[in-house]
């Protein structure tokens, strides 16, 4: 049974930004990367998900090749990357050459090195960018270029979806918060749950991963757990509830968070320290420093409620600005890169 990825299906287009000058772009990605997989999915251009853990046979790849030509591809931006992403990068240079030109954007910190297979990974994409299969390299990480030289010294800055009519349709539940994060140090989910569990504006929390053992030293009874969600179900999830929290360790530019403005709903993060963004009042508000103390994030928490509730439509203002310009400066971001 030939490995047949999946082509602009309705997950991965239903959302899209709609910019012009992108239709002769291939975005690909891993299906199982979640996170990944909705920057891309959010991006203006065609879409192609390629399962790292299932490959990709002969038949695929020609497969590959159909839609390039068919769609008259002329770039290719593989969205984080792995074994299998490689293998197709190097096959799709050996069939089209100059005609099509491959770009790599990486959605991953230093911090992260400890997993030493996204060093490899990046010593991957050293080699193939001095060979010349690929054309440039790119992060969502702001000034990713001091800790690998070689990649393209601005940052690629990540679409929210375009939800269109759906937030008309959606109505929040006050006093709800959700934390969406892993189990994991590097996601913070113990300091997270603590801060809502102190906030007295928070009645009920919304967790995907339950942070074990902290019910033997805590009570947490504004906690309930809910299963893992997406599309349509996400977005709706999140549009109920008040506020979210993702105030993690080491971050670029979460989904999470654009998820949950594109539906009206405030995220907190840590500081993403992103210099398009710096005179942001909504980022000012929602971003915390203090990232181990739950006392900090329910600091942040308060003052983000507060200003929520005042009946003079002030947060939701400023989250539709920073949309609107968000947008824009991704889509101008990619251009640049892409050098369209």
């Amino acid at each position: 049974m030939a490995k047949i990825c999946e082509f602009n299906t309705t997950r991965d287009c239903q959302f899209a930004q709609g910019f012009d000058g992108f239709e002769r772009v291939l975005h690909i990605f891993n299906t199982d990367w979640h996170g990944v997989r909705a920057a891309s999915a959010y991006a203006p251009g065609q879409k192609l998900a390629i399962s790292e853990r299932d490959g990709l046979d002969g038949e695929a790849i020609r497969h590959v090749f159909g839609i390039i030509s068919k769609y008259r591809i002329n770039r290719v931006v593989f969205q984080a990357y792995s074994h299998v992403a490689a293998n197709l990068c190097e096959s799709i240079h050996r069939q089209f050459g100059r005609e099509v030109q491959i770009y790599v954007i990486t959605h991953v910190t230093s911090t992260q090195f400890e997993n030493h297979f996204e060093m490899e990974m990046q010593a991957l994409l050293l080699q193939q960018l001095g060979k010349g299969i690929i054309k440039r390299l790119g992060s969502v990480k702001p000034r990713f270029n001091e800790v690998i030289p070689a990649y393209w010294p601005n940052t690629i800055l990540n679409f929210s979806p375009k939800i269109g009519k759906l937030a008309a349709r959606m109505s929040t539940v006050e006093g709800t918060a959700f934390v969406p994060i892993e189990n994991s140090w590097r996601k913070n989910l113990y300091t997270n749950m603590l801060a809502v569990q102190n906030c007295e504006k928070i009645a009920s929390v919304f967790a995907v991963n339950f942070p074990t053992g902290l019910e033997k030293i805590r009570t947490m009874d504004k906690l309930s757990l809910t299963s893992f969600k997406r599309g349509v179900d996400l977005l709706g999830f999140m549009a109920s509830m008040e506020v979210l929290m993702n105030v993690t360790l080491a971050e670029c530019q979460p989904m999470t968070q654009l998820e949950s403005f594109a539906v009206g709903t405030p995220c907190l993060t840590a500081p993403l320290r992103m210099v398009e963004f710096e005179d942001d009042p909504l980022l000012e508000l929602v971003e915390v420093e203090a990232l181990d103390s739950p006392y900090f994030l329910t600091g942040a928490l308060d003052r983000v409620i507060t200003i929520g509730r005042q009946p003079d439509g002030e947060l939701q203002e400023m989250i539709a600005g920073h949309l609107e310009r968000r947008n824009l400066l991704a889509a101008l971001s990619y251009a640049e890169f892409l050098s369209l």
